[in-house]
This record gives structure tokens, C-alpha cells and sequence, in this order.
């Protein structure tokens, strides 16, 4: 009887140890499983920190080109006085001098992001000026790559709607721009009067109405300040 007793005793040892080696086994794998997985989580986080931050760099260059063209635009409304003159200002030297100073984020803090601005501007255009916008946004083996279309209004073509716009209501354009025809006629249309007196008010009358109109125009220009030129649009995540 005993020796089948210390028989049975072995039998079970044996049993236990392969019991407890797949017991073993399967905490090792759902160990290993959990490792994995919590790897995986840290490194998708990661990732999606890092193109959130890639975004927000590229959203900020288009801030800051956005920035540059109010100011081109307010310069040019500004230096013109006329549709001529303010296409001409925008196209001087094929658009080169307009895209270097609106594409120039060189004295942001923003590394390794790189603006490329292309004029898409078809021919003969001369109500809107239509540019695409791809900026770059790099760090290490990450990338973001955005793209947007921009359009500016020739406000010289906006007069008849600018007093759709309640943010310029202090201001009537249309009596500004009447204002100016009923003086340049007055000045045109003046046979009725003696010729004597216009000889010796010639002068006079020429500055006064010189002086009344550049007075308006100067009113006009602020009109268009206040007005919404620049659109952008279609943007997307390349």
C-alpha cells in the first residue's frame, strides 16, 4: 500500500507543476498583452499631441499671413487712389514684391514652418485677386502640411455694397461719392457764369473743391479699412 502512496504522491507533484507552468503562461501573456497595449495608447498619444501641435504652428502661420495682407491691403488703399492704381499696386513686379511681404513669418517664433503662397489669380481679373496658401509645419519625422484659398476684393468695385456693412455705419459712402460728382459738375459746369468773376475766384474755388474732394477720398479709404477684403477658405489637411 505505501509504495502506491508515494506512487500517487509523484503523479500529483507532476500534475501541480504543469498546472502552475500554464497558469504561469497565461499571466505572462495577459501581462505581455497589457504592455502592449498601454504602448500602443502612449504612442497614439503621442502622435496626436504632436500633429495637434504641428496644427496649431501651421494655424498660426496663416494668422500671421493673414495679418501681413491686412496690412499690404491697408497700404496700398493707403498709396492709391483708384482701381488702376491699386491693381497695379498689387501686381507690381508679377505679384513678387505682394507674396514676399505677406508670406514673410521670419520674425515669428515659429521653427521649422515654411509658407508657400502662389498667385491663382485668373487673367484679366481685376474684382478679386485669388491666391492659394500651403504652409508647412515640421518637427523631427513629423508633418503637417495645411492648405487654404484666399480672395481680395478690389475695394474700388465694393463701393455700391460697402453700406450693406453695419460696422461702417457712420458713414454714407453714397453721399460721399455724390458729394464729389455734384462738385466736380459744379466745377465742369460753369458757362452760366460771368467769366470776369470766374478769372478772379478761379483760384480760390479750385483749391476749396481740391480740398473738399481729397477730403472725401480720405473718408472713403477708411470706409474701405473697415471693410471685410480678405476671405480664406477651403481650408484642408493635407
Amino acid at each position: 500500500a505505501l509504495p502506491i502512496l508515494i506512487l500517487m504522491l509523484q503523479n500529483n507533484k507532476g500534475s501541480i507543476m504543469i498546472v502552475t507552468l500554464i497558469i504561469f503562461s497565461i499571466i505572462s501573456t495577459i501581462c505581455i498583452t497589457c504592455i502592449s497595449l498601454t504602448y500602443s495608447n502612449i504612442n497614439i498619444a503621442s502622435l496626436e499631441l504632436k500633429n495637434l501641435q504641428l496644427k496649431e504652428n501651421a494655424l498660426g502661420a496663416v494668422e500671421i499671413v493673414y495679418g501681413n495682407i491686412k496690412n499690404e491691403i491697408d497700404n496700398a488703399i493707403d498709396s492709391c487712389s483708384n482701381s488702376q492704381e491699386y491693381i497695379s499696386y498689387i501686381k507690381r513686379d508679377n505679384y513678387k514684391s505682394f507674396i514676399l511681404n505677406c508670406k514673410d513669418i521670419s520674425k515669428s517664433d515659429l521653427d521649422n514652418t515654411t509658407v508657400e503662397l502662389t498667385n491663382k489669380t485668373p487673367f484679366g481679373e481685376v474684382k478679386n485677386f485669388e491666391f492659394e496658401m500651403k504652409v508647412f509645419a515640421k518637427e523631427n519625422n513629423y508633418k503637417k502640411q495645411v492648405k487654404v484659398n484666399i480672395r481680395i476684393k478690389n475695394p474700388w468695385n465694393e463701393i455700391s455694397t460697402l453700406q450693406e456693412d453695419e460696422s461702417i455705419e457712420d458713414i454714407d459712402t453714397e453721399e460721399v461719392i455724390t458729394k464729389i460728382n455734384i462738385e466736380n459738375n459744379e466745377f465742369n459746369n460753369i458757362n452760366e457764369i460771368d467769366i470776369d468773376e470766374i478769372y478772379e475766384d478761379e483760384e480760390d474755388d479750385t483749391d476749396s473743391i481740391n480740398g473738399d474732394i481729397k477730403t472725401d477720398l480720405e473718408d472713403i479709404k477708411e470706409v474701405f479699412k473697415k471693410y471685410k477684403l480678405i476671405t480664406i477658405y477651403n481650408y484642408e489637411e493635407i
